[in-house]
């Protein structure tokens, strides 16, 4: 699988360092690994068979591995096969590898159901650009015989990495000088130093600050070809660990991406650079002075130096189509509930609490009976006229046929509630038609 280095990361982009110029700066950003993307479509039948019988073997063959994987050419392409599927939101039977992208595959696929799940590991990432490693992706997926017809993004990572010490920008927010739209934070520390800030709800939007290097220390150890790659694509080969680096992501699932509206690969391209322009400046930012000293004033009191240093690598990194950067905007469309009982249980909740606002503790069931009867009179032209309505765009909308008029258990309950009422006019003398 050939993928272009090209846009969207940096190899290796070096700053001027103005007090050692022998010794520029390490500058880098990008889609970060982690990425996933689900796919509903059609399979070739007679591919897709083919392609289940070679995977089910190299299956078979990873669970009597010691490392739990089979090589195998699907394709010409030599794949890692799991001797394990996966569950992700369905239970994919099978679990490849290729290039850094891992493959879910459906074995039998229900309708509007995701076939296939891709994720793209940091491997795959590091030194390219997500949207060329997703047009790869997508010519792999019509060459195995799957014709997408639905892509949805349900992960994205989107980051950078500067030559910043991590102590002087976390230290920065320990001290107030961070103004943000959520308050669920978290400062860890380590040795006495801090180290990572995560800001936000994990599974919807978060912000990550961390110190790089002390995770490339790390890595050197656990996964030293990923360490190799980094050095070979991003860091240089005169990298040592004392060089300050910190990476500042921000980490976006399918709740998120669903508000503003990001399906597809493409989506988030057109909409990359007002992403980050909005998440650097107006859902976080660090400001000049402690928010302490300028309560009321925020709005007005000018970002810190170092945090205008990432807002304009945020914007450099992620160019988007190169058109002016436009407000977010975050779509929220009241949800249609399409459960009649919860929503009479709801409006019967509102109606005691109306009437006892208004008329307080009544002595016998037949007052209650007398306002709310005298209410229902007073509204039933228009609550037939909104009925019909709602139940037009029930069907229109969400394909519901609403068609209740011969129900068994709405005629009974309509006799219920016509014998009591006559009941009533007996027994009171009074008429509520």
């Amino acid at each position: 699988m050939h993928i272009t280095k090209t846009r969207g990361v940096s190899k290796r982009l070096c700053e001027p360092n103005t007090q050692n110029p022998k010794n520029p700066e390490i500058c880098f950003g990008g889609y970060d690994g982690g990425a996933e993307v689900g796919f509903e479509g059609d399979w070739d039948s007679a591919k897709f068979t083919e392609l289940k019988a070679v995977l089910q073997a190299a299956k078979d063959k990873a669970s009597e591995s010691e490392s739990c994987t089979e090589l195998v050419s699907v394709n010409g392409h030599e794949v890692s096969v799991d001797a394990s599927g996966a569950r992700a939101g369905l239970l994919y039977r099978f679990k490849f590898t290729l290039g850094g992208v891992t493959f879910f595959i459906h074995h039998n696929p229900p309708k509007s159901r995701q076939a296939i799940r891709v994720r793209y590991g940091a491997m795959a990432l590091i030194g390219r650009s997500l949207f060329d490693v997703h047009v790869v992706v997508l010519a792999l997926l019509l060459e195995l015989g799957f014709t997408v017809t639905k892509e949805t993004v349900s992960r994205i990572d989107m980051q950078v990495t500067m030559s910043i010490n991590a102590q002087e920008l976390l230290g920065l927010i320990g001290a107030g000088h961070a103004i943000a739209k959520v308050r669920t934070d978290v400062l860890r520390r380590k040795s006495g130093n801090d180290q990572t800030y995560e800001l936000g709800k994990r599974g919807r939007l978060q912000l990550c600050i961390y110190d790089k290097s002390a995770e490339l220390q790390t890595m050197a150890v656990s996964n030293p070809a990923k360490f190799q790659l980094m050095v070979d694509e991003h860091l240089g080969a005169d990298y040592s660990f004392d060089k300050p680096l910190t990476r500042v992501e921000y980490r976006l699932w399918r709740d998120v991406l669903r508000l503003l509206e990001i399906d597809t690969v493409d989506d988030l391209r057109k909409l990359e650079t007002d992403l980050v322009s909005f998440f650097t400046s107006k859902w976080f930012r660090l400001l000049e002075r402690p928010k302490d000293e300028v309560k009321s004033r925020e709005n007005r009191v000018a970002v810190h130096p170092l945090w205008e240093k990432v807002q304009a690598t945020f914007i450099r990194f992620f160019p988007g189509e190169g058109k002016p950067i436009e407000p977010v905007s975050f779509k929220r469309d009241k949800p249609i509930t399409c459960e009649p009982n919860a929503l009479l249980k709801q409006a019967k909740g509102c109606l005691k609490t109306a009437m006892a606002l208004m008329f307080g503790t009544q002595s016998t069931v037949n007052n209650v009976y007398d306002t709310l009867f005298a209410w229902v009179d007073g509204m039933k032209h228009e609550v037939f006229v909104g009925l019909n309505e709602r139940a037009h765009k029930l069907q229109v909308v969400t394909g519901l046929a609403v068609h209740r008029e011969h129900d068994e258990n709405v005629l009974a309950a309509k006799r219920r509630v016509d014998d009591w009422i006559r009941r009533l006019q007996y027994e009171r003398g009074r008429c509520f038609g």
